[in-house]
Order: C-alpha cells, then structure tokens, then sequence
C-alpha cells in the first residue's frame, strides 16, 4: 500500500513551496503551540496561505485532486 503524501510533500513536487518554506512553516506550528497552550491547532496550509506562499485557493486544488 502506497503512503499519501504529506501536504508540504505535495506542494513541494508541484513546486509551490520549498523545503525550507516546509522547515520554517513547522517550526512556526510548533512555536506556536508551546507558547499558547489555549491557542488552537493551526493547520500546516493556514500557516502557509499566513505567510503568503501559497493562496488558499491553491491549497484547495492540489489537496482535494
């Protein structure tokens, strides 16, 4: 059984974003969630369409296809 590709996986091979936009996207995540233990989650796509690397239009077609 093939594994799905992780969302920063496939917005990479399409080439959205970088490996670098990836890294800085999860530290971001991470960074977040330990200093607000009240904040909720905030998805890896939100941060990205956040940081203007992707629209969320564009995360839409390549996650959904």
């Amino acid at each position: 059984m093939v594994e799905p590709m992780k969302t920063g996986e496939l917005l990479a091979k399409e080439g959205f974003i970088s490996q670098e936009n990836i890294h800085e996207a999860l530290v971001l995540q991470k960074k977040v969630e330990e200093s607000s233990p009240r904040e909720e989650h905030r998805l890896f796509g939100m941060i990205l369409c956040e940081q203007n690397l992707i629209t969320p239009s564009v995360f839409v077609k390549q996650v959904v296809a």
